[in-house]
């Protein structure tokens, strides 16, 4: 558990950066730091592994106050990940992985055989290990970065924005991989980012800083999203919560009429088997509109976004088989939306 009681820094021309910042992190969770330029998610990252020293106030990590604890001591049970990989340019990929384990004693064998594992749960192939940075792309190099920071499986993560600097489809498939590799490793984890969408994928609860360090709100992506508790908040996750709502929300959780109960003159055609393979007017001999189903583990935005790309204005459910087992409209959506926000 990390907590943060009433944690102030002010530097020497008298900036603020951080004021009064008090919470609580439970072990195993990722806390997203959300905000903008300016209201502290790096400083307050750096305060906890001792980067930046306060000027005032408590952090502890387990129980134990950061500054009783020799500061390599704490970088050593502490995995940091910054922006821009911060590889060691003329050391290899398995290299620059054994880093810390190689430090802290480890032989070279379990050194490097822990460094595979990790590659290997990253997407790396072994043929990776004997690159250098240089030969990697933007989000290769980030993957690195990480399974660095957990060579030595230290209980505690930070993470400053380190997905920043990759092209957007890599940032979102980079996104989805953490947050799998969260579930299975359940590492504790502060997470600094200026990005909404990330911070409600990547994390389980979400910390919103006003300007200076203030704290605004703390709480689930859900709660948060429903419940904002201002209008700085409410304006900073977007005048779109609702539609992020639907992000968080299996697509379960949206009403599904039977095929033959459309409000309208739309209906779907299918093949032998019972797959949609589109859309026509009722009675029309033609299909006149390709669609995109939605698959099981799909979220309801993935309905609300198949929905509105249809004329029909409805999205078609499958099963695993790719049969078709339902509709749902907008009004369904609507209601599914309302419903989380309750």
């Amino acid at each position: 558990m990390i907590q943060l009681d009433r944690v102030t820094k002010q530097f020497p021309d008298g900036t603020v950066a951080v004021d009064e910042l008090s919470l609580e992190l439970p072990t195993g969770e990722v806390l997203a730091l959300l905000g903008t330029s300016g209201s502290g998610k790096t400083t307050t990252l750096r305060m906890i592994n001792r980067l930046i020293e306060p000027t005032r106030g408590t952090i502890s990590i387990d129980g134990r106050d950061v500054r009783s604890l020799d500061v390599h001591e704490l970088r050593r049970g502490i995995g940091y990940v910054i922006q821009q990989a911060g590889l060691f340019p003329h050391r290899t990929v398995i290299d620059n992985v054994t880093t810390v384990p190689r430090l802290l004693g480890w032989d070279r064998r379990r050194s490097r055989s822990r460094a595979m594992e990790l590659l290997e749960l990253f997407g790396l192939d072994d043929s990776m290990s004997d690159r250098y940075p240089a030969q990697l792309s933007g989000g290769q190099q980030q993957r690195v970065g990480v399974a660095r920071a957990l060579a030595a499986d230290p209980p505690v993560l930070l993470m400053d924005e380190p997905f920043g600097a990759v092209d957007p489809i890599v940032r979102a498939q980079l996104q989805v991989e953490f947050a799998r590799l969260q579930r299975e490793l359940g590492k504790t984890v502060v997470f600094v980012t200026h990005d909404v969408d990330e911070a409600i994928t990547v994390g389980t609860q979400i910390a919103v800083l006003r300007t200076g360090g203030v704290l605004a709100q703390i709480g689930t992506p859900k709660d948060v999203l429903a419940h904002p508790t201002d209008l700085f908040v409410a304006d900073f996750m977007g005048a779109d919560r609702q539609v992020k709502l639907l992000g968080l929300l299996p697509a379960s959780a949206v009403n599904q009429r039977r095929l033959a109960d459309l409000p309208s003159d739309w209906e779907v055609v299918l093949d032998g088997a019972g797959r949609p393979t589109g859309w026509c007017r009722r009675g029309a001999p033609v299909t006149t509109e390709v669609i995109t189903p939605v698959r099981p583990g799909a979220t309801a935005r993935a309905v609300l976004e198949a929905a509105l790309a249809s004329e029909s204005g409805a999205a078609i459910h499958v099963d695993d088989h790719g049969v078709a087992t339902g509709v749902s409209t907008l009004d369904d959506l609507s209601l599914a939306s309302i419903e989380a926000a309750a």
